[in-house]
């Protein structure tokens, strides 16, 4: 079998160079064309029986190495001038920029890394989540579609005491074992690629020096400049702000702005992976699936004009309530974190990524959910209506109620409260039947009406 297997090997190598030598002997002289050109660095690029993809916006080249590296169009046309520049027609900056734009042409594989299987690439090998969830090591292959490696390796039996430091300092008075597991499965399940398919993302709430920073940046060194993004949700309607999150692993943002709603259909179209339309300026449009796991920072509650719950179970949240003194900040500390304790950060990391794997979720915390809670009461008057026991006392036993009698209700209670524009009648019923269940009030139908269930008016004293 292995000389049946070297056969093989030696015979699609030997067709990669006849592929060669045939574009290039195509590619020749004045009388090639930009498609016979496109074909010659096509197959330059090839490596074995994988010839290069434009997927995501880019093109990746099939590695030696079992990688695929991605390379830019002015970095292809760069390409393109160095092989076969002074040509008749491959003389010229405009005859680059339109062989790359016919190579991309002929290249598309739209979806190409969309099936690769959840895993990351160390030094170690291919690490690969198994369908039971655990973690296996494997010899890294081109067929596994990866297009980064991590610098370090996981060490199982180190420690990463400075980190654990940070936390414990973090969380300390604030459920402290529940944020920490948090943390450590949030970070593994954005090395294998969990976080989009679960469609979730992590916000990191807190003051400042509270450690949030310091995380951030630890987590944005766990991976390759290639494999990172810093792209705000704010801009993500944006076609050439949301094109850069293409084929990317992690989107860090160190703060978001607390003035720039996060928009509703761009939020949930990235993070649902549902198609996305993105363009780098001057280049092709492209559709993708986003792969990134999101990870923000913000000293407050970031305004959102969704007011669903599709929008808030999207969110795990990791609240940062100590600040550490002025004096006891040691500025160092993270160059200390790298140097020492990188192959311990990535074997927590990794455990973290099997429990995520196997539960099929990440898992929340009562920090979490205090402030989803208020989140939601922020952003929705109508729950803050039903949070008002003066007003709403939520029963599931009580007797329903109209929708007109609830409406005038809440009417009155926006005026005492001083909000000046409160929802129109049927806005506020949509919302009711949208985000009310979150409260255990629903709108039912009984008979030929429409019925509010689930809750009390108190404030009877309608005029």
């Amino acid at each position: 079998m292995p000389a049946d297997t070297d056969k093989v090997a030696d015979l699609a190598v030997a067709r990669q160079r006849q592929r060669q030598a045939d574009a290039e002997t195509k590619a020749d002289g004045d009388s090639a064309t930009h498609h016979t050109i496109a074909l010659a660095v096509r197959a330059y690029l090839a490596e074995g029986i994988h010839e290069p993809v434009y997927a995501n916006g880019a093109f990746f080249a099939p590695g030696g190495d079992g990688l695929w590296r991605q390379m830019s169009h002015e970095r292809m046309q760069v390409l393109v001038a160095e092989l076969h520049g002074g040509k008749k027609l491959c003389k010229k900056h405009s005859d680059f920029k339109q062989i790359v734009e016919h190579l991309a042409a002929l290249s598309e594989v739209e979806g190409f890394f969309d099936d690769a299987p959840l895993g990351v690439v160390s030094p170690g090998g291919f690490h690969r989540l198994t369908a039971a969830g655990h973690v296996e090591v494997v010899p890294l292959a081109l067929d596994y579609r990866q297009t980064f490696a991590l610098p370090f390796a996981p060490d199982f039996e180190a420690e990463a005491t400075l980190l654990d430091g940070v936390l414990s300092q973090a969380f300390e008075g604030d459920d402290p074992a529940g944020q920490t597991d948090l943390w450590w499965q949030a970070v593994g399940a954005s090395l294998f690629g969990l976080m989009p398919r679960l469609q979730t993302v992590l916000l990191m709430l807190g003051r400042e020096r509270s450690g949030k920073s310091l995380l951030q940046r630890v987590l944005e060194h766990t991976f390759p400049p290639e494999a990172v993004s810093a792209v705000s949700p704010a801009s993500w309607g944006h076609e050439y702000h949301v094109a850069a999150l293409g084929g990317k692993r992690i989107n860090v943002v160190g703060e978001l702005s607390d003035d720039a709603p996060i928009p509703a259909a761009p939020f949930k179209n990235v993070t649902g992976q549902n198609l996305v339309a993105g363009r780098h300026p001057t280049h092709r449009p492209f559709s993708f699936r986003c792969h990134a796991a999101h990870w923000f920072a913000s000293n407050v509650l970031p305004p959102t004009t969704d007011r669903s719950e599709a929008f808030y179970r999207r969110w795990r949240v990791l609240r940062f309530a100590n600040t550490v003194p002025a004096d006891r900040v040691d500025p160092g500390l993270f160059e200390k974190i790298m140097a020492r304790e990188m192959p311990a950060v990535l074997a927590s990391a990794f455990l973290g990524a099997e429990r995520v794997a196997q539960a099929g979720a990440l898992p929340t915390t009562a920090a979490h959910a205090a402030v989803l809670d208020r989140w939601r009461l922020a952003a929705n008057p109508l729950q803050q209506f039903l949070t008002d026991a003066e007003w709403v006392e939520i029963d599931p036993t009580a007797a329903e109620h109209t929708t007109p009698t609830v409406y005038e209700s809440y009417r009155r209670w926006s005026s005492a409260c001083g909000f000046r524009n409160p929802f129109g009648r049927n806005h506020f019923l949509e919302l009711l039947d949208a985000t009310g269940a979150a409260r255990g009030v629903v709108i039912k139908r009984i008979g030929t009406k429409n019925v509010v269930a689930g809750l009390r008016l108190v404030h009877r004293d309608l005029p």
